[in-house]
């Protein structure tokens, strides 16, 4: 025998409590769950998105006729509800007897006991599985919103294995079958937050500020090539990481701009190689085989492994090629994993750069 279940979360538009990241509507709202209901399906689930009255972010409820008149309807939750089509009665009646886990009370199969890890194993799958379904129609529904309709203030959700267990407590996660009414959807899973430490380059120095006074008494701006840095990575804060890594790019090619037009060759080659180098050539051969060429071929000729070490260089490579691929081919995203070392190598590479031009 197997059951139907139904996990129903209840997705806000944003993690902050007060905020204006509404979705509106205009004098109407898709309330009706036989006509409105938008529905998905992956495998053996049924994937639903609906709304009713308790989704509007205020704290009047209009019943129909006032929706009418209502020239901005703000919402600020949806409802999604995964069906799961043919689950064993075993793994059903687990979920159900799992529901005060997070309390350490289990009824049914205890911890140490026979199949307890099996079950458990395959309750923690469905879990994965049950909020991808989930954030992949929200997010469906929000890349319309913001992109067809112009609601640019609403942000996607991404899905993170790390955070199962808060994203089901935030979304008030519960789950129903057929034999029983709504209990709590807790499958296994523990928060891992990954904390990302700054380097010590970053903080500002004793003997740096002397630096500072000069620059706030004069007029001259900041290090174009530094700010398009922070930018990069205030916006990969953000989770902004397609804006990310073009916006270090740019750094870069600004950085290897200036550098070829002025490069410090002397601090570069030794003496007889310095002389025998033809520095305006360099400019123009930039501009030929532009910037991928000229880090990939140029670089390695004018700097020792010791000044550019072989793996920033290929990082760089990696990063310029990513770029690439989000610009010129319509990435849509790069993994955080992937990203944050790229951006790094970048960094490193344009204070290379700005060290070494004149």
């Amino acid at each position: 025998m197997t059951k139907i279940l139904t996990i129903r979360h209840a997705i806000p538009t944003s993690d902050e409590e007060l905020s204006n990241q509404f979705i509106t509507f205009y004098c109407w709202l898709p309330n009706n769950l036989k006509k409105d209901i938008l529905v998905r399906k992956v495998e053996n689930r049924i994937i639903s998105l609906w709304l009713d009255k308790n989704c509007i972010g205020s704290v009047s409820r209009p019943n129909e006729e006032e929706i009418k008149n209502w020239v901005n309807i703000l919402i600020n939750k949806v409802y999604v509800d995964v069906n799961i089509i043919g689950v064993p009665n075993k793994i059903s009646n687990f979920i159900y007897n799992e529901r005060d886990s997070p309390k350490q009370s289990h009824y049914g199969i205890k911890p140490g006991e026979k199949d307890y890890d099996k079950l458990k194993d395959i309750y923690k799958d469905l879990g994965e599985k049950v909020l991808q379904s989930a954030l992949e129609i929200y997010n469906r529904f929000i890349s319309f919103a913001r992109n067809e309709k112009g609601q640019y203030w609403l942000r996607e959700r991404q899905f993170d294995k790390n955070r199962i267990r808060s994203m089901n407590i935030e979304f008030y996660s519960k789950v129903r079958s057929t034999d029983y009414d709504w209990v709590r959807w807790c499958p296994p899973a523990t928060d891992n937050i990954i904390i990302y430490v700054k380097d010590n380059e970053s903080s500002i120095r004793e003997d740096e500020w002397k630096q500072i006074k000069r620059f706030i008494k004069g007029n001259s701006r900041s290090n174009l090539v530094l700010e398009l840095l922070a930018n990069a990575q205030s916006l990969l804060d953000s989770n902004h990481r397609r804006s990310a890594i073009i916006e270090s790019i740019s750094a870069l090619e600004v950085a290897v701009s200036r550098f070829v037009k002025t490069p410090n060759i002397s601090s570069v080659l030794p003496p007889d190689q310095a002389g025998r180098f033809y520095v305006q050539g360099l400019k123009k051969t930039f501009e030929e085989i532009h910037l991928l060429s000229t880090i990939e071929y140029v670089m390695p000729l004018l700097f020792s492994s010791e000044i550019f070490p072989t793996e920033i260089l290929n990082q760089t490579i990696e990063a310029i090629k990513a770029r690439n691929s989000v610009v010129h081919h319509g990435q849509r995203d790069i993994s955080e994993e992937k990203i944050r070392p790229l951006i790094s190598a970048v960094i490193k590479t344009c204070k290379i750069l700005i060290k070494y031009t004149t």
